[in-house]
C-alpha cells in the first residue's frame, strides 16, 4: 500500500520510517491532533495510504477515515494490536480481558473500568501515563495478581516490565 500510494499520511515518525518506500512523485501529509490531514486523504483523487499506530479499529483511525471517505473505499491492513502483543509477551490468554484506553487522558475513568476485572489492559499515552492509572487504581483499592507495563511493542526498544504490585505501578517503577 505504501509503495503504490500517491499520497501517504501518517505521523512524522511514521512517515520518516517509510520514506525509502515511497513511490517517486508521491506526496506526504502529516497527521496530528485533530486529524485534519484526513481531509486531504478524502479529497485525494489517487491511491492513498494512511499509517496508524496500534490497532486502527480499536480507538484508532478507522472510524475517522470511514466517516471521511466511506467504508466502501476503506481497506484496512492491521498489524497485531498492542494488546495482543502485550498478552503474548506475558504468555497469557486475553479472551476475558477488559480492555480500555486512556491514551488521550482520563486515567481515573480507565482505572474505574478495570479495577474489579480479573484480567485487564489499559492503553496509556502522554496525557495518561501508566503511573496515573496506577495511582487511580490504588485510590480505588484495586488488587491484581500480575501488573505489567509494556512499551514500544513490535518496535526497536520493546520492553515488558512485570511489577510487584499496583503501588509499584503508581510509583512509576
Amino acid at each position: 500500500a505504501v509503495t503504490s500510494a500517491t499520497l501517504v499520511a501518517g505521523g512524522r515518525d511514521q512517515l520518516a520510517a517509510v520514506a525509502d518506500l515511497l513511490a517517486p512523485g508521491s506526496r506526504t501529509v502529516s497527521v496530528g491532533a485533530g486529524l485534519g490531514a484526513l481531509d486531504a486523504v478524502a479529497a485525494h483523487d489517487g491511491s492513498a495510504c494512511v499509517l496508524a499506530s496500534g490497532d486502527p479499529g480499536y480507538h484508532g483511525i478507522t472510524r475517522a477515515l470511514a466517516a471521511r471517505i466511506g467504508r466502501d473505499r476503506l481497506v484496512v491492513h492491521p498489524a497485531p494490536s498492542s494488546v495482543a502483543l502485550a498478552f503474548a509477551r506475558l504468555g497469557l490468554p486475553w479472551d476475558d480481558a477488559v480492555v480500555t484506553s486512556c491514551h488521550t487522558g482520563d486515567a481515573a475513568r480507565a482505572a474505574a473500568r478495570v479495577a474489579g476485572a480479573a484480567c485487564a489492559a489499559v492503553l496509556c499515552g502522554p496525557a495518561a501515563p501508566p503511573e496515573a492509572v496506577g495511582s487511580a487504581l490504588v485510590t480505588l483499592g484495586a488488587h491484581h495478581d500480575l501488573v505489567a507495563v509494556a512499551t514500544r511493542l513490535g518496535e526497536a526498544g520493546e520492553a515488558v516490565h512485570r511489577l510487584p504490585d499496583i503501588a509499584a505501578l503508581a510509583g512509576g517503577a
